[in-house]
């Protein structure tokens, strides 16, 4: 199985693959990736041709044209997770014609749907004789269930409270369960803590490989009991011309290997693919220093995650990475006079936004002490 992160063909890209072909966004990687019994990615985008009218108030949105399937197909993506936070960014009828262009070209997709039952829908694909679940759910995003008809077209939403039970009565219908999750912080190398629990939980109910992405840069993976966390994959193609942290434009390939063990099928190995996202938004492998420095990297995320000061480390460094984006966003929003949005985003505020500004107050108030 292999799995990649965020991946759009909006902005940039969509101009150049409009211009040089849909091979051009993968053109350095697709003769190079190893084989597999399927291969899923992070939709990032709406997928429509025609002149759709954005959500209103929102600054980042994505649209790239349908031809853009044909290079998940080159590279061998045969299934999408759409449960993420610009799969609505043209409203419903971006997310109808995402799924429409999707079943004609027969990707599949989990995380979204036309209506609330859909988008929620346990999804599995019968692969050499065993039956693989699907599972995918986001933490922020317009369309969320919650906020939303639920006989209109939506994402799927994390509830937090809700998903081990769920996980729990699936596991009974498949053979291995695959859970994709788009949450976590922007910019930030660490999983929460609070996460990291969170994803022990899922693999206590029966979750055996979680794959993460949000944070649009990579962090650690973890192996927990028999299951597989991997927190973050990173931008796999998305255009990062306008970006100033290099470390978006570094990411993995997530490949794992199952086995049977008796009856039980399970993890037997898993390796990540370093990959990388040239100057015109064109994927590429990593080699020689480049590589070896990526994978010291990521050693040390992934050891970091099991150390025993993780907690109150990951509390303080995500503290301060948040408050920056944070102050730089309000900033944006403010020059731009998109005041209405900035106080929606306050409004979408979470408990564990929250803990985090607090412990980062108290920081501040007993160092100045």
């Amino acid at each position: 199985m292999l799995f990649v992160g965020d991946t759009m063909f909006g902005w940039n890209i969509r101009k150049n693959l409009l211009i040089h072909g849909h091979v051009f966004p993968a053109e350095k990687i697709y003769k190079k990736l190893p084989k597999a019994d399927f291969f899923c990615c992070n939709l990032e985008t709406c997928i429509s041709d025609r002149d759709l009218k954005a959500i209103k108030l929102k600054n980042d949105k994505i649209i790239s044209p349908s031809v853009c399937l044909q290079t998940l197909q080159t590279i061998g993506i045969d299934r999408v997770s759409l449960a993420n936070n610009h799969v609505f960014d043209f409203d419903s009828d971006g997310l109808k014609d995402t799924i429409e262009h999707l079943n004609r070209n027969n990707i599949l997709y989990f995380g979204a749907g036309l209506s609330a039952d859909e988008a929620n829908a346990f999804k599995t694909s019968r692969i050499k004789g065993r039956n693989i679940g699907f599972l995918a759910r986001t933490f922020t995003c317009e369309a969320a269930n919650s906020g939303i008809n639920k006989d209109n077209p939506q994402a799927a939403e994390l509830l937090r409270k809700v998903l081990p039970e769920k996980i729990s009565e699936h596991k009974k219908a498949c053979d291995f369960l695959i859970v994709t999750l788009h949450f976590g912080f922007e910019y930030c190398e660490y999983p929460n803590y609070e996460d990291v629990i969170f994803c022990h939980k899922l693999v206590d109910a029966g979750a055996d490989l979680i794959v993460c992405h949000h944070p649009h840069i990579v962090q650690g993976i973890e192996k927990y009991k028999n299951g597989l966390i991997a927190y973050s994959l990173g931008n796999f193609i998305f255009d990062n011309t306008g970006e100033t942290d290099a470390r978006t434009s570094k990411s993995f390939i997530l490949d794992v290997i199952l086995t049977m063990s008796g009856e039980k099928l399970q993890i037997e190995n898993h390796r990540i693919i370093p990959t990388g996202i040239d100057h015109e938004g064109r994927a590429y492998l990593m080699e020689k220093d480049e590589k070896n420095s990526f994978m010291e990297k990521m050693n040390f995320l992934s050891e970091k995650i099991i150390s025993e000061d993780f907690e109150e480390f990951s509390r303080s460094e995500n503290a301060k990475v948040v408050y920056e984006i944070r102050e730089k966003e309000i900033i944006k929003y403010l020059k731009k006079g998109n005041l209405l949005y900035l106080i929606k985003k306050v409004r979408n505020i979470k408990l564990i936004h929250l803990k985090l500004f607090i412990d980062l107050i108290k920081r501040k108030t007993i160092k100045q002490t």
